[in-house]
């Protein structure tokens, strides 16, 4: 990620804060909420308090009975060796320039390959999908790197779920206002947008999606299918 001037401006919604120390957010989701806690001191405070109002909760609860044999898998799990180290990402895995990659990415720029390459969306645009990865069953969500060109504009659309998006680099503006690195947006149902690049250099950003868009022009509609997204 983009060295940060000062901290993020946009934060994470307390909901969504709770949600994730919970463990109740699915990958991609997941995936670009620790982006944004890694750049924010703001969230993740929350998401320490949130956590620990969790495990008072838990504290709480009565003892439940172990399988008698719950000893005894527990110290034949202790006896296996360590699993190896996984390797460092490729160099070139983050077709991210020099961008620091944030350790939420590690896991997707350590599969074979790296993060993948970019791939044409329209002028000014492009994209890697990470999620829902190939051969695996598609749940609605998916995670991907977009790429705008300074003064490019993503289509008009619309969310049939939840959109989740961190700015890694670069910074971009709607309706909703300016986003620079380390940045969160979210939009549900009710919001419709068009973000537009701002000027000065590449705009690069994690988003996450629960359900299809829904695109406002006719191209973008027909392009949908075979972006995934």
């Amino acid at each position: 990620m983009t060295k940060l001037p000062h901290p993020p401006m946009h934060h994470a919604a307390e909901a969504t804060l709770v949600c994730h120390a919970a463990g109740g957010l699915d990958e991609a989701s997941r995936a670009v909420v620790a982006t944004h806690l890694y750049a924010c001191p703001h969230c993740r405070e929350v998401a320490r308090l949130a956590e620990a109002v969790g495990g008072q909760l838990l504290d709480g609860l009565a003892p439940a009975s172990l399988a008698p044999d719950a000893l005894a898998h527990a110290l034949a799990r202790l006896d296996r060796p360590a699993p190896p180290a996984p390797p460092a990402p490729p160099a070139d895995s983050a077709a991210l320039g020099d961008i620091a990659l944030p350790p939420s990415l590690l896991r997707y720029a350590r599969r074979p390959g790296g993060l993948g390459r970019w791939r044409w969306v329209a002028p000014g645009i492009r994209h890697i999908r990470l999620l829902p990865e190939p051969g695996a069953p598609r749940d609605g969500s998916t995670l991907y790197l977009l790429k705008l060109a300074p003064g490019s504009k993503v289509p008009e659309h619309g969310h049939r779920g939840h959109e989740t998006v961190c700015v890694l680099a670069g910074s971009y503006s709607d309706r909703l206002g300016r986003f620079g690195p380390g940045d969160l947006a979210e939009a549900d149902a009710e919001v419709e947008h068009q973000p537009v690049a701002d000027a000065g250099q590449d705009c690069i950003c994690l988003i996450a999606t629960t359900a299809p868009l829904r695109f406002h022009g006719r191209a973008a509609r027909l392009l949908q299918p075979v972006l995934g997204f």
